[in-house]
């Protein structure tokens, strides 16, 4: 993923689908990070005036509108274990 060093570059970034917005949310004294849904997504592509890229880390490009803060990043592949034998701990009933 590129840096986006300006309000342009961080639209193009918001509207490729390959990537993921994730929006750091404060609760009580706590900070977790979710993916933003689409509405929100589409929200801040017209409220582009209002962003503030803020810097590039780690693959990441954070930005915020007001109060909030945001990154960019690439969607990540979940690794899944498929097993191909039988377990020897099961009873068939």
């Amino acid at each position: 993923m590129k840096e986006a060093k300006n309000r342009p570059q961080l639209k193009k970034l918001l509207l490729d689908e390959s990537l993921v917005v994730i929006e750091r949310v404060v609760i009580n004294d706590r900070t977790e990070y979710k993916e933003v849904s689409d509405d929100i997504r589409n929200f801040l592509i017209e409220q582009i005036k209002g962003l503030d890229v803020s810097y590039y880390e780690n693959g990441k490009q954070h930005f915020r509108h007001g109060y909030t803060y945001y990154y960019i990043q690439e969607k990540t592949i979940i690794p899944v274990i498929l097993e191909n034998t039988m377990p020897q701990n099961i009873t068939w009933n």
